[in-house]
């Protein structure tokens, strides 16, 4: 297990200034944005960020786009760019959304529509040995763990997976349910500390080191070996994420042991 963040925690600080705060804080692996700090098609961009992950030893866990299913008149072709930047800086992984509805919300043409086009992505990417992974996300088609799994499995495509992040409107358990089910298929996971109300929260406060290291021990248990990534916290500064990554270290130290780095 590795704990690192999303770049999209800090849109307001530049990829350098991300790196060398990540340094201090502790923190050694990312997923880069798409929307601010690694724009799809910018190569050039692309290979800077890469050589100063590898001189920082930040390893980079992901590219964390806002392609979404649905929207797009020639797919693969827009996909492309995301894939060859993706391809750039060597992330294993390319986030997508799925669509915009939920999976309860949408008629079959839609549902069919967007399946088909993740099976033309995902072949896309396996040209660069790139897995392809999904936002799991209210309002998407992959909303929660069933629907997921469904998704995952008309796709059918072995470098097609899911994210994980805690559902607040769910009770802890519901979660770790959710977690067990979507254990075969889990590229990442994004953490925070978040109520049903979307007030944020310290991972030391409103329950936050109970909540997480349940969930730690569940994904121990489940022999899952990812990054944890931090994607909110609750003060958007050098001070407060070097709070969150003291508290979670911590909770992950106790968790994995030597599992974790």
């Amino acid at each position: 297990m590795k704990l690192g963040l999303t770049s999209v925690t800090f849109r307001q600080w530049s990829p350098e200034c991300i790196i060398q705060n990540m340094k201090y804080a502790g923190l050694n692996t990312i997923e880069w944005g798409s929307d601010v700090h690694l724009i799809p098609g910018d190569i050039e961009n692309a290979k800077k960020i890469k050589d100063m992950c590898d001189a920082a030893e930040i390893g980079i866990s992901s590219y964390g786009t806002y392609y979404r299913l649905g929207e797009n008149v020639e797919p693969v072709k827009t996909f492309s760019e995301y894939l060859e930047t993706a391809n750039a800086v060597s992330a294993p992984v390319v986030r997508i959304w799925a669509g915009d509805r939920d999976a309860d919300k949408c008629d079959e043409e839609y549902y069919n529509r967007c399946v088909r086009e993740t099976v033309l992505l995902c072949d896309a990417a396996a040209e660069f040995n790139i897995s392809v992974a999904t936002e799991y996300h209210h309002g998407t088609l992959t909303c929660n763990a069933d629907s997921a799994i469904r998704f995952l499995n008309d796709v059918n495509r072995e470098n097609f997976g899911l994210y994980y992040q805690f559902d607040p409107n769910e009770s802890l358990n519901e979660n770790l349910i959710s977690i067990e089910k979507m254990a075969p298929y889990l590229k990442n996971i994004h953490i925070f500390n978040i109520d049903c109300n979307s007030n944020h929260y310290f991972f030391d406060e409103h329950k936050g080191i109970e909540t997480w290291e349940t969930i730690c021990n569940k994904l121990k248990n489940l022999n899952i070996n990812t990054a944890m990534l931090f994607e909110f916290i609750k003060q958007s500064d050098l001070e407060g994420l070097c709070r969150e990554t003291k508290t979670v270290k911590q909770i992950m130290s106790r968790c994995f042991g030597d599992d974790f780095r």
